[in-house]
């Protein structure tokens, strides 16, 4: 019971921590543009004269910002694009941040929703896995993809001879519990795709940034691979995180939600590549409809 407890804690923490963390840099996930502003504000309250900094990056009076955050003003697309500028929004944030003001100042409903509908095409575009990342590795090569994704081993090998300790066959197959025989197969299998060498003595990985997008035919193979191996780990591994959980919640903090796992995602691929490679991880994470 008690560690249960702990672990619940952890997961709140990890949860505020991760809400925080994610919404740092990422302007979709807030659906008006004075909550946005509020918000940079917060975080850059030990700024003095920020408020005044703002104001004149929007070329308005501070007084009329202060109204603009009390709500009985609104920006212009003009006083937006300046503190676009100011904060260093990319294009696709400008956009973003531009279409909020404009939904602000729109009169009717078919205006509001015709920028609703654009500002939703933008978070799409954001949302964008392949652009988010990189394209497929394998893109144009159809018979590579169904090699080295035709078994999770073949995957997991690759990723294993990171670490130098498994730069052998013996090494390889006793983490593994598979024969010598299996392992060499994989190893060669891998080196003929170009992922894999053997040098000096040892085996050695030549490429570990691996994407596969969601228009590969082995999308669905790979990823009902280490689903399975998810499943396993729910006995196997007690340091493992597992979680699952229903609920419902708004269209809007679906889209929250969606962007923030995107950012995560993003967050830990930075410290991945950066990372001494000490311990074969797997990360899986879904987030979806339930029908």
């Amino acid at each position: 019971m008690t560690r249960n407890i702990k672990i619940i804690k952890k997961l709140k923490d990890f949860l505020k921590f991760l809400k925080y963390f994610v919404s740092m840099q990422n302007i979709y996930l807030f659906n008006d543009y004075v909550g946005y502003i509020k918000w940079k504000i917060e975080m850059n309250s030990s700024e003095r004269r920020y408020k005044t900094r703002l104001a004149e990056a929007a070329s308005c009076q501070p007084s009329f910002l202060s109204q603009v955050l009390g709500g009985t003003m609104d920006l212009t697309p003009d006083h937006a694009m300046g503190l676009s500028e100011f904060w260093g929004l990319n294009h696709l944030e400008n956009d973003y941040f531009i279409t909020l003001t404009l939904i602000a100042r729109a009169n009717s409903r078919s205006l509001k929703e015709f920028y609703k509908k654009r500002l939703e095409g933008i978070r799409k575009q954001n949302e964008k896995m392949a652009d988010r990342f990189q394209v497929d590795t394998f893109v144009d090569q159809p018979v590579k993809s169904a090699l080295y994704y035709s078994h999770w081993l073949h995957t997991a090998i690759h990723m294993l001879i990171g670490i130098k300790a498994y730069g052998s066959v013996e090494a390889i197959s006793d983490y593994f519990s598979i024969s010598s025989e299996q392992t060499m197969r994989i190893l060669e299998l891998l080196a003929s795709i170009g992922f894999v060498e053997f040098k000096n003595g040892s085996w050695f990985c030549t490429e570990n940034n691996i994407h596969i997008s969601k228009d590969s035919n082995m999308f669905l193979l790979y990823h009902q691979q280490w689903r399975q191996k998810c499943i396993t780990s729910l006995d196997s591994d007690k340091n493992a995180i597992n979680y699952t959980s229903l609920y419902t919640i708004s269209k809007d903090d679906q889209v929250v939600l969606k962007n923030m796992i995107f950012e995560f995602i993003e967050k830990t691929r930075s410290i991945v590549i950066n990372s001494e490679e000490q311990k074969l991880m797997c990360f899986a994470l879904d987030f979806f409809e339930v029908k």
